[in-house]
């Protein structure tokens, strides 16, 4: 129990087992542990400077709150994603969309089905709300199974969540399987598609999601556009699903000013994501290449903007690169599937680069 004993009483027993989402960030050091996007080129950040002066100066100051339903925001987001604005939802980031179906949906004694490994918020909000949590199983390679996918404990569950691109181990769920699973199960079908954009052979859900009553599908402006700071993110559904969502999330949920951001780059920078998407690719590509002649190293196809890998030596090549060349990595447990398991997202060509350089070297000698 990491709760003073005082206090202890105050909270669940769900609540003082979970673990706070934390990372170490020293100052100035390249971000590969984030899957933040590649950092924007300063015209882009100097354009954005610009978009929010002119908003403050024309639209309405700080101390107003912001518009409840950030129209032009929800029409930016619902063309760019070739929906109706009925069947769209805006949140901060994609993380609130998994908040808002643990709001809605979870409850004690409820059956939860969850990838794993995946993204590790979506299992705590299971335990927090008391959900009996069923796991979908990668297999050894990480790549999903249609057996695991589609396995009768998975297809009875109140909720299934699956994540592609998966975090963190980058793998792809055919579509044809996610039809499928939507196709059979009894509960509710999450698709968390936040990394999709980076994957242009990937046939994603959200066009459909609003003519299948058991489909929610998450996506976010985090990752490929490259506006983690900003928090926005949108859920797609039908009219009713999204009717309860709206009625459980909180008011004035982002500011003014991610609305004003939001839509201008939705509207905008159709070509700026294309080419952060094609130099996301290539560097991948370079970072695969690069980690590939290392004895005893796995690495795991990758359709995100990260390359995942398993290796003896990750942990000391994560305080190699952090203490000797400012580089971030993430990497995972000692035990369990993501055993020995390092992540490096696609940061700058600079960053990158010295990745590819030191990296293969460092896990040599570890």
């Amino acid at each position: 129990m990491r709760a003073n004993p005082d206090i202890a009483r105050f909270f669940t027993p769900q609540a003082r087992a979970a673990h706070e989402y934390t990372l170490i960030e020293p100052a100035g050091a390249a971000r590969l542990h984030q899957n933040e996007g590649a950092p924007l080129p300063q015209e882009r950040s100097e354009e954005i400077a610009e978009v929010v002066a002119r908003a403050l100066k024309v639209e309405r100051t700080l101390h107003c709150y912001p518009s409840l339903r950030a129209a032009r925001l929800h029409d930016a987001y619902a063309d760019f994603l070739g929906v109706p604005e009925r069947n769209i939802e805006i949140t901060a980031g994609s993380s609130m969309g998994i908040s808002l179906v643990a709001l809605a949906c979870f409850a004690p004694g409820r059956r939860v089905a969850i990838v794993t490994p995946s993204f590790s918020i979506y299992e705590q909000h299971a335990r927090l709300a008391q959900c009996e949590v069923v796991p979908v199983r990668l297999d050894a390679q990480m790549n999903y199974t249609r057996e695991a996918l589609l396995a009768p404990e998975v297809l009875t569950a109140d909720v299934v969540i699956v994540c592609t691109p998966n975090n963190p181990t980058g793998c792809l769920l055919p579509a044809s399987w996610t039809r499928e699973l939507c196709d059979l199960a009894q509960g509710l079908v999450v698709v968390d598609e936040a990394y999709v954009e980076f994957a242009p052979e990937a046939e994603s859900m959200t066009p459909e999601a609003p003519s299948r009553p058991n489909v929610v599908v998450l996506r976010t402006l985090s990752k490929a556009w490259g506006l983690a700071g900003l928090r926005l993110g949108a859920m797609v559904a039908s009219e009713a699903a999204l009717a309860v969502f709206r009625a459980v999330k909180p008011p004035y949920a982002f500011s003014f000013l991610s609305e004003v951001v939001g839509a201008h780059v939705l509207l905008n920078w159709r070509e700026v994501l294309t080419s952060r998407v094609a130099y996301t690719c290539v560097e991948r590509a370079k970072m695969t290449a690069a980690l590939g002649g290392v004895p005893g190293i796995e690495i795991f196809e990758s359709h995100a903007n990260f390359v995942c890998f398993r290796h003896p030596g990750v942990r000391g090549l994560e305080r190699a690169l952090r203490e000797e060349a400012a580089l971030l990595i993430r990497i995972y447990s000692s035990a369990g599937p993501l055993s020995n398991i390092a992540r490096a997202s696609i940061w700058s060509a600079e960053a990158n680069a010295l990745f590819c350089e030191l990296a293969p070297g460092l896990l040599k000698k570890h």
